[in-house]
């Protein structure tokens, strides 16, 4: 289905969240644009999504896992090693992904 719907935008741009997400502010959308317009060879942005800090020991255990998991695929993605990103907040171009 998310296939589908990339090859139907009309747009370049193409910006991800989850369901169950909330942007952290009203310029979320914004910010990602403008990292992704900063430099005309931008075509993916990494972005962070945390877990919303509740009591309990499986959701510390959810906050830890987020955070190490950004340190771990930002930090390659700054080396030059992308492997992954997270879909709660990615953007990228629609033709990257179609080729």
């Amino acid at each position: 289905s998310l296939t589908q719907a990339i090859t139907a935008a009309s747009n370049e741009f193409l910006l991800f969240t989850d369901a169950d997400c909330l942007p952290a502010s009203s310029h979320w959308i914004s910010a990602m644009m403008y990292k992704m317009t900063a430099n005309k060879h931008t075509e993916i942005v990494l972005g962070y999504g945390p877990v919303i800090k509740k009591t309990g020991w499986v959701n510390t255990f959810a906050r830890f896992e987020t955070v190490l998991t950004a340190i771990q695929y930002i930090s390659y993605a700054s080396s030059g090693i992308p492997y992954m990103g997270v879909g709660r907040n990615l953007m990228y171009r629609k033709s990257l992904f179609e080729k």
